[in-house]
């Protein structure tokens, strides 16, 4: 039986039910080549590097609460550690690091790092690392109007959003903070700090908490400590060129209060943020669990953790790499009283995106699919098949249906009672729930023909979140038809794995934008290899002439 990598179950409580999310994942021990490797230690920062996608560590506290004035590199191809030999590298530990890439000029990309334990530089400096010279400097970035630089601090957190790094909240001898402050990088020599007081909702004040990019100008801030375990979500904002702050309402059971975790923003199966570990009581007691907030549907999800067993920490590190897109590398951390220095991974290739329940709305605006009051009328033209639909709805969810059906449009549907789809009815039925629902069934999905035109409706109609859940689901069939049901003696089997690896290799590049992630495209390609070993192995006996043909019924015309 296929395993699906996700599942809820109610829980009762005193607010009533509530519905929580499982998704499926696994981990594993990583084994490094070579005799060099970093030692234990906690309040480390590790980001991947562009190009290679290669780990560099920066700092860390070892036993002794002493910050480390070393830099390390982890090949993700390799697997091997190597140190990294830079020129005045500051002593780190309980800093932040970011990333500041000039796409423009990759020589320009440098790694900028605020506050921590480590020195104190003059006028609260940040350092700056260059990625192309390996060597470290101050940044000496003049003060706002009247005169103001930001306090130096520990357990603070920081975002890189273009040419700026936001540094938010964190934690000083004389308490903790809730400011944001901006390093404007725009002018090399003439850096800048921005004060963004003026910024309308306001966190409480609070250290260890976590801070997430989530695409090109959304922040999500979550948990932390000031003197209590926190555990509310905020979304900060900079799409309009000001820092605006509210706090972010997500469905599903939240996890419990936490600081000292780590958080990761991984692109697919659906774009999320996997918070890794963390403190729950004070000197008490900390997590070896992992939670996931799917962060465009804001849907919390509890992750079932299979493989390797692997030890409650804090203040370690959690690592996405464009090198190795399906795997999130685990480092460090520790307990007060012990250090670790192992490389966890966490295999994402049974990861589904967190279950959706349907919500009262969506139940309401389901039950109109049965015809009542439909005012135009979709027609499937593989089948015949026809849907009655409404207007109003199909120009609320989709920016082209808006387009086609809006008032003064040029597009001929707008004035006739029906819309041609390039589907048959079962996918097209698939297609208006979701669109009526903001949800769809994964067994929905099962049928490679109707996952493919599904696919497609959601590509042409532009809803990101259902091409996504289409590719996810794809990935899955390949990686189970590929893995578990494959028979390379059997021409009809191989002949059905290459005929949907192609048709999916095809969708990925069409829905790259969409999709966000390689993984469908990985799986396709792995796919295809295994068939072509298999065709090697057996000699391809039967031939060209007998091999079997698998028609997957998609207007892609991919066949």
């Amino acid at each position: 039986m296929e395993q699906v990598g996700c599942s809820e179950k109610e829980s009762s409580g005193s607010s009533g039910q509530q519905r929580e999310s499982f998704v499926n994942v696994e981990w594993l021990t990583q084994g490094t080549s070579g005799s060099q490797r970093p030692g234990p230690r906690w309040g480390h920062s590790v980001l991947a590097l562009p190009g290679s996608g290669d780990l560099l560590l920066l700092g860390g506290a070892c036993e002794f609460m002493s910050a480390f004035t070393e830099s390390w590199i982890f090949s993700v191809s390799a697997r091997c550690w190597r140190t990294l030999d830079t020129s005045n590298c500051p002593a780190l530990s309980a800093h932040s690091a970011s990333l500041v890439r000039d796409v423009g000029n990759p020589k320009s990309d440098c790694v900028v790092c605020f506050g921590g334990d480590g020195g104190h530089p003059a006028d609260n400096a940040p350092y700056l690392l260059d990625t192309s010279s390996w060597s470290w400097r101050t940044v000496q970035a003049s003060a706002t109007s009247d005169g103001r630089r930001p306090a130096w601090r520990r357990t603070h957190t920081s975002v890189a959003i273009g040419p700026a790094v936001l540094i938010i909240a964190g934690d000083t001898s004389s308490g903790f903070l809730d400011d944001i402050w901006s390093l404007d990088l725009t002018q090399p020599g003439n850096e800048k700090w921005i004060c963004t007081d003026d910024y309308c909702s306001r966190f409480s004040r609070r250290g260890s908490h976590s801070a997430t990019l989530v695409d090109e100008s959304r922040v999500i801030l979550f948990g932390g400590f000031n003197g209590q375990q926190l555990g509310d979500l905020w979304l900060i904002d900079v799409s309009l060129g000001s820092v605006s702050c509210k706090p972010a309402l997500a469905t599903g059971k939240p996890p419990s209060p936490r600081s000292g975790h780590a958080a990761v923003h991984v692109p697919a199966p659906s774009p999320c943020i996997i918070f890794v570990g963390g403190e729950f009581q004070i000197m008490n007691e900390f997590s070896h669990g992992l939670e996931l907030l799917d962060t465009e549907r804001l849907v919390w999800a509890t992750v079932n953790v299979g493989g390797t067993s692997w030890k409650a920490r804090g203040w370690g590190t959690a690592t996405w790499s464009p090198a190795s897109p399906t795997e999130v590398f685990i480092f460090g951390g520790g307990l007060y009283d012990k250090f670790l220095d192992d490389l966890t991974v966490l295999q994402l290739d049974t990861m589904e995106a967190p279950p959706l329940c349907v919500s009262e709305v969506g139940n309401d605006l389901g039950a109109l699919l049965d015809g009542t009051l439909g005012d135009i009328l979709l027609e499937a033209v593989h089948d015949g098949g026809s849907v009655s639909a409404h207007r109003a709805i199909l120009f609320a969810r989709s920016p082209v249906f808006a387009a086609m059906l809006g008032p003064g449009t040029v597009w001929a549907e707008s004035g006739e009672g029906a819309v041609k789809m390039p589907c048959g009815e079962t996918a097209l039925r698939t297609f208006l729930r979701f669109v009526y629902t903001g949800y769809v069934e994964e067994t929905d999905l099962r049928s490679p023909p109707v996952a493919l035109e599904v696919l497609e409706l959601a590509g042409l109609y532009m809803l990101p979140t259902l091409v996504r859940s289409c590719s996810s689901s794809l990935a899955r069939q390949l990686r189970w038809r590929r893995t578990v049901s494959f028979d390379g003696s059997n021409p009809e089997v191989m002949a059905e794995l290459e005929q949907l690896a192609g048709s999916c290799v095809r969708v990925a590049e069409c829905h790259a934008a969409a999709i966000g992630s390689s993984v469908l495209a990985q799986e396709a390609a792995l796919a295809m290899a295994t068939v072509s070993a298999a065709q090697k192995e057996h000699g391809n006996q039967n031939g060209n002439n007998n091999k079997q043909t698998v028609v997957y019924n998609s207007s892609f015309h991919f066949d």
